[in-house]
């Protein structure tokens, strides 16, 4: 599961050691914003916004792999893994 609403560190390049926390933005925009900075404050960085069913898509293909509190990395991969073998049934 990703985590949502949480601070991370991205654990591998291009961005490795930036923070990322995915927002839940639905009652705003209906998906997610994900921010991404140098700082664990979030003040010099970048964000993205996607559809909350793109989600999954989004972390498999930008190949994040984050370290969060809450959640381990395993956790997060075997959900790109799950989400990466449906794709690829006929």
């Amino acid at each position: 599961m990703i985590p949502i609403n949480k601070t991370g560190r991205v654990l591998n390049e291009p961005d490795a050691g930036m923070y990322v926390k995915i927002l839940d933005d639905e009652p705003s925009t209906g998906g997610y914003l994900i921010l991404m900075a140098d700082n664990p404050e979030f003040r010099r960085g970048f964000d993205d916004w996607i559809q909350k069913h793109q989600l999954e898509e989004y972390m498999y293909e930008s190949r994040m792999v984050g370290s969060w509190l809450v959640a381990t990395a395993i956790a997060l991969y075997a959900s790109w893994v799950h989400s990466a073998l449906e794709s690829t049934r006929i």
